[in-house]
């Protein structure tokens, strides 16, 4: 029998690599500050910035354009109380 192999991204592992994303995208400034990561990214993924950071202070759930961009889908999935998948 064969299994086909999904991978899964939690909520919490999306947020963080967004983060990344933002930083990644900063402009320092000659004083040293940070700044246009949020502008830069939220053009990158087709949505308006506060969109982008209401996903990241979670309030708002990640756009149809952020998952697409970065090739993932939402789906629902429900697991056994006390279940832990690390151990």
């Amino acid at each position: 029998m064969k299994f086909q192999t999904v991978q899964v991204v939690t909520a919490d592992e999306l947020l963080k690599h967004i983060g990344l994303v933002i930083e990644t995208s900063h402009t320092v400034s000659k004083s040293g500050g940070k700044r246009g990561g949020v502008m830069k990214t939220a053009r990158h993924y087709g949505i308006r910035p506060q969109e982008l950071s209401n996903t990241i202070n979670g309030s708002l759930t990640p756009p149809k354009r952020i998952l697409e961009v970065e090739n993932l889908e939402k789906q629902v999935v429900y697991v056994r109380k006390g279940s832990k998948s690390d151990e």
